[in-house]
């Protein structure tokens, strides 16, 4: 049976900006969620502001991890409409000589 997987939406990316400010623990906003803490944690790692020159601007905004999670997004089904899954190389063309048969 398959499982349905939803993204996070804007709405929890509030709540755990919101949550992550007061302090709250990853466990415990992953619990208040409903989902799981690798799931919240890897959240937090990917889409957390990171500014070079002015280090006091890092941290975790909400609207900011949603640009760069649809960012992402949008990249990747770029990617996946430029090459699909089965023109790939790896995926059965090698069985096939794509050279002309030597000249005997």
């Amino acid at each position: 049976m398959r499982h349905t997987y939803s993204h996070i939406d804007l709405d929890e990316r509030r709540k755990i900006a919101r949550w992550r400010t007061a302090g709250i623990s990853v466990e415990i906003i992953a619990e208040k969620l409903g989902r799981h803490r690798s799931t919240i944690f890897r959240e937090l790692k990917r889409n957390t502001f990171v500014d070079k020159l002015i280090p006091d601007l890092n941290g975790y905004y909400c609207v900011t991890a949603h640009d760069m999670a649809c960012e992402r997004r949008a990249k990747l089904r770029k990617l996946a409409e430029c090459c699909p899954p089965e023109t790939d190389y790896f995926n059965g063309a090698r069985s096939r000589n794509p050279w002309p048969h030597p000249l005997t």
